[in-house]
């Protein structure tokens, strides 16, 4: 080769590596301009932010953080209003980047992913100006109800997540102070919490410091115990030991402290009332702006006790009852609407129970006793896998069967937890691997006669069977990461509804127990909007569930006590629920005899966890696509 081809060679790598050395240049993430790179780049950094400040969140989420680049995710736990700040400036941030995003430069699964994010970030930041108005120590969602469970099902992936999972438990402590501290607060600001709901709080300490057998103990005894094989005989002893000084020498005191705390906080705790009844400058910048929330109060139906003032008083509590009914629902409509509505779906639950009776001449009167469905005992003995298996056979005409090896355990509450949890919880499982899901059910609360339609539920086709219907997409893990309860709760509860088809009992006698259900559902979440935005008092609540029937005062006292102290919780199944029912028959009526539900249900799962609004534009799409054709 001549010295001048030589120089030309030379030449044309020099000229190849400035191309390659501009190339890499552009793709700096600074300098991204196409749009989907752009949300991609900002999808990666909100799951990044959001996992590794929370080493609960983070496993449950990852078998695998290194992988996500974590090294070692936050393992304190915090509940003050700092830290609340701290994360909107963050999602503000995020709201700035994607307000630079083009959604014509989106695929579709792209643009969805766009618009849940950017209405989860609007919520969070609306939300975080009320948040003196949050709650801790609510006795269904709050710390000493769901922590517990929680840490139990903290899973040893690594020898590092049992490091991490004990600098959690030193933490507690520290967590717990800064929740009496809040408390504190929010009783120096008008807004705490009852004699009542402190006595169930108290009731809860008491349970988990008084166990036999503490669960995070023998929990955690066990979850070592499958990874044994990863350790010496000496530092296998030497994690049980620390585990159990920590349990024993740090968080039983910290409860106890708690609930001394709580009992001396008790006496001079404000009467139960709902959030109608707070007004609280302290902690507000004023700026929320709710959207698209009426705040007109008009009468509340022809159910309502007429006591609710009509009048157009506005409390800062009712402003966040109105954020929070929309973001726990999905639904935007005000609480005005919300409460029409079901109010027109009871009457029709009420008008469609009546006609049952009237046509079962023989014995009508047996409608009225629960009865077990005779699926319960399959092939004669009683099992939850082989309820949930059948569950899994019996709806596949109507869903869409999962493209998986789908591996699932049902597990028993634990003892010291009975008293308080629910009859039955799904554990949504990690996004990066496969793993068997878990399915707790609480035997003592678990009644014959509802266990089946509470497995649905929870399984087939309910919560576990969406999660992996929807997982099986590979969507973005920012995707599985947002809070879109009133979604999952929604689905969980129209999949329970439909679950009445599949239970083995005369059709009439399945359908006015399916009735009855939505019926006492929208009972409820009825209640609860009056309670926190038409601001009923205990009176009120008895004189309106006297006129829906349901006349025992305790039940009455019990109910309104469980939702003064849990805000928007059962509208989350109800209206959600009803949501998800107006899709389906909207669809149906769109398509008449090409209706298909198992198609129908393909398409709805694969959208994912959204609102409503955005699940309509969808399904509307969907029937006009489907009609073209």
């Amino acid at each position: 080769m001549s010295k001048n081809s030589k120089t030309k060679c030379f030449l044309l790598l020099t000229a190849v590596f400035f191309t390659l050395l501009l190339a890499i240049w552009f793709m700096i993430p600074g300098e991204i301009t196409d749009s989907s790179s752009k949300l991609s780049m900002i999808c990666r950094d909100f799951s990044m932010e959001i996992l590794s400040n929370d080493a609960l969140t983070c496993n449950y989420s990852l078998i695998h953080m290194e992988d996500y680049g974590i090294d070692e995710p936050e393992s304190t736990l915090h509940y003050s209003k700092n830290a609340s700040d701290k994360m909107c400036l963050f999602y503000e941030n995020i709201l700035e980047r994607l307000a630079s995003i083009d959604l014509d430069e989106l695929s579709d699964e792209e643009k969805m992913t766009f618009l849940v994010l950017k209405y989860s970030l609007n919520y969070a930041i609306l939300t975080n100006d009320y948040f003196i108005f949050d709650e801790p120590l609510s006795p269904v969602n709050g710390v000493l109800a769901t922590l517990p469970v929680l840490l139990s099902e903290y899973q040893f992936h690594s020898p590092k997540d049992i490091q991490i999972y004990l600098n959690i438990l030193k933490s507690i402590p520290g967590y717990f102070n800064e929740i009496m501290t809040f408390e504190n607060e929010k009783k120096a600001a008008g807004l705490a919490i009852s004699h009542e709901q402190c006595m169930v709080v108290y009731k809860q300490a008491e349970d988990f410091t008084c166990a036999k057998d503490n669960i995070l103990i023998t929990t955690f005894n066990e979850r070592l115990n499958e990874c044994k094989d990863s350790f010496d005989e000496n530092e296998y002893k030497s994690l049980i030991a620390a585990n159990d000084s920590i349990v024993k020498n740090d968080i039983v005191p910290a409860v106890n402290r708690l609930a001394v705390f709580i009992k001396d906080f008790a006496p001079e705790g404000g009467k139960t009332h709902g959030l109608a009844g707070y007004d609280s400058d302290r902690y507000s910048t004023g700026n929320a702006d709710p959207g698209s929330h009426s705040t007109g109060d008009a009468d509340p139906g022809s159910h309502s006790t007429g006591d609710a003032d009509p009048g157009s008083h506005s409390t800062k509590g009712k402003d966040y009852y109105k954020l929070l009914l929309a973001y726990n629902t999905g639904c935007e409509s005000s609480p005005k609407d919300i409460y029409t509505m079901l109010n027109d779906t009871l009457n029709a639950c009420v008008n469609n129970m009546k006609e049952i009776v009237l046509n079962n001449n023989d014995n009508p009167e047996n409608l009225l006793q629960p009865a077990i469905p005779p699926v319960v005992k399959i092939g004669g003995s009683f099992s939850y896998k082989r309820i949930i298996d059948y569950l899994k056979n019996k709806c596949s005409d109507s869903f869409p069967p999962l493209n998986i090896n789908h591996l699932y355990e049902v597990k028993n509450v634990p003892r010291s937890l009975a008293d308080t949890l629910s009859p039955a919880m799904y554990f949504i499982p990690p996004v990066d691997g496969p793993i068997t899901d878990r399915i707790y059910v609480n035997s003592k609360n678990a009644d014959l006669t509802d266990i089946f339609y509470t497995l649905a539920h929870e399984s087939y086709p309910g919560h576990m069977y969406q999660t992996r219907y929807y997982m099986d997409t590979k969507p973005d893990t920012i995707r599985l990461l947002l809070n879109f309860s009133g979604y999952m709760e929604g689905w969980a509860t129209y999949a329970e509804l439909f679950s009445y088809d599949y239970d083995g009992l005369e059709k009439t006698t399945s359908d006015f127990y399916k009735y009855n259900k939505l019926a006492t559902l929208c009972i409820y979440s009825m209640a609860d909007i009056g309670i926190h935005y038409y601001g009923w008092t205990k009176e009120n609540c008895r004189s309106f569930l006297r006129k829906c029937d349901i006349k025992d005062k305790d039940a009455a006292d019990e109910l309104f006590l469980t939702v003064a102290s849990e805000p928007a919780l059962y509208p989350r199944y109800t209206v959600s629920c009803i949501a998800f029912i107006n899709e389906f028959k909207y669809a149906k009526e769109c398509l008449g005899s090409s209706f298909s539900p198992k198609d129908y249900h393909d398409y709805l799962l694969k959208l994912g966890p959204a609102p409503f609004s955005i699940i309509h534009e969808k399904i509307t799409s969907y029937c006009r696509d489907r009609l073209s054709k």
